[in-house]
């Protein structure tokens, strides 16, 4: 058998590292340590902003975002759960940008 045709019945495996986690909704949050607005619109951004720039007094909604952006990314959740959960924790940091009274 040629090197070509074991290629074709054995192809790569390529695993995407980024897979689209998108939010149905955009999420406006601002970093007053920061002083700047951010616009989270996937489960990555959003995880992104839970560990390196969320205020240093993290309650229990940011807990609850940060083990729901993970387990969308590893596939086992619903993005729906990481974007409330996420909304969540922005409300209770008290840093959801005013007008995105998230369903």
């Amino acid at each position: 058998m040629s090197r070509r045709g074991a290629e074709l019945r054995n192809p790569p495996r390529v695993s995407p590292v980024m897979e689209d986690k998108r939010f149905s909704h955009a999420i406006k949050v601002r970093f007053k340590q920061f002083g700047q607005a951010r616009t989270v619109a996937d489960a990555h951004q959003a995880l992104d902003c839970l560990m390196y720039c969320w205020p240093a007094d993290r309650g229990p909604r940011h807990r609850d975002a940060l083990d729901a952006c993970l387990k969308v990314i590893d596939g086992h959740r619903s993005t729906i759960d990481a974007e409330k959960a996420f909304t969540e924790a922005a409300r209770e940091a008290d840093i959801l940008e005013q007008g995105q009274a998230h369903r």
